[in-house]
């Protein structure tokens, strides 16, 4: 969950509410990195005393244009950057492997330790793209070549991880071919699904098969396999490509669910969170609007005691996120 004020996600942490809490330049701005890493700190003190597991504290921090804690970190330049001059695919290697690191380093720091990224969309130039000022996909993208974005993104993957940080890759199922900001606008993935498979979903496939990375959902419409439901929450598209055909299982989040193609949705965003639990999704974000967590949760709440999700999927869920937090060695620093 994304937050205005600290006190209150610091009593939303203290009750075992969330799982996670989300920091966005809101969060830090005018603050150094002493003072925010205080309060990182002071919340996994609580979760833990709690005896829950440790707080998953996220952030984007891509690089470029969406830097979210910069500052007080210092900020540094898009991947698509250190395509330039690079003389093999090694050297190229080596440049985000250090990069990386760096950037790892500085989060684990400040006790940080979920990243939402790496952006693994495909780099498809969209004759509007100025005028998309929220998703702006070309100028975060890594390549428009599916080989070169799946080293790259494999490199920057695995330097997070050593650092102890969790990266996730973005935004499934692709979003450089849809026309459309998905923050204010339902886009329909139109491309076949032979194409996307061999294309735009290799990143997320090689990379989530090699790595301990998060899988970022989209709120977009593939019709092909589901004309009714968003990717975000598509039981048949979670399950049937992703978790069957793939054989991932892995952590899948959401993005955030203040999106308007959730939002004003006709299932609002307490029915989507029901449904993104029913089809097979290990966690939800709700970041831009932090006061949506109250309405998400009582239909959830609403849900479980009705008998309406899906304890079977939960359960497999609860196994999911344990291993990947076990498996990335969370401490409190």
């Amino acid at each position: 969950v994304g937050f205005r004020d600290y006190e209150e996600v610091k009593h939303l942490v203290s009750m075992g509410a969330v799982g996670g809490v989300y920091y966005s330049q809101r969060n830090v701005k005018g603050k150094d990195e002493q003072t925010v890493r205080n309060e990182i700190e002071e919340l996994k003190r609580i979760r833990l005393s709690l005896g829950l597991s440790p707080l998953i504290v996220a952030t984007d921090q891509e690089g470029g244009i969406v830097s979210r804690v910069s500052p007080p970190l210092s900020k540094l330049p898009p991947l698509s950057i250190l395509l330039d001059n690079y003389h093999d695919s090694y050297d190229l290697q080596k440049k985000v492997t250090v990069h990386a690191a760096f950037q790892a380093n500085k989060l684990a720091d400040l006790g940080v330790n979920v990243n939402f990224s790496p952006v693994v969309d495909l780099k498809i130039w969209q004759a509007f793209e100025n005028l998309n000022f929220h998703s702006s996909i070309y100028k975060r993208a890594i390549s428009k070549d599916e080989k070169i974005v799946t080293l790259v993104a494999k490199a920057y993957c695995q330097a997070l991880e050593k650092k102890g940080v969790i990266p996730t890759l973005k935004h499934f199922p692709g979003l450089g071919r849809i026309h459309k900001d998905t923050h204010f606008f339902p886009g329909d993935l139109t491309a076949s699904i032979e194409d996307l498979e061999e294309k735009d979903w290799m990143p997320f496939k090689e990379v989530s098969s090699q790595t301990g990375a998060f899988i970022m959902l989209g709120h977009v419409k593939l019709n092909q396999i589901d004309k009714e439901n968003l990717v975000s929450f598509s039981h048949d598209i979670i399950q049937k490509i992703i978790r069957h055909k793939w054989g991932h299982n892995g952590v899948l989040i959401t993005d955030d669910m203040n999106m308007r193609p959730v939002f004003h949705s006709h299932w609002g965003i307490g029915g989507a969170a029901v449904k993104v639990l029913n089809a097979g999704v290990d966690l939800l974000l709700i970041s831009y609007d932090g006061d949506q967590f109250y309405p998400a949760m009582a239909a959830l709440i609403d849900a479980d005691v009705n008998g309406k999700l899906d304890d079977g999927l939960l359960y497999f869920s609860g196994l999911r996120l344990k291993k990947s937090l076990e498996n990335h060695s969370f401490v409190l620093k």
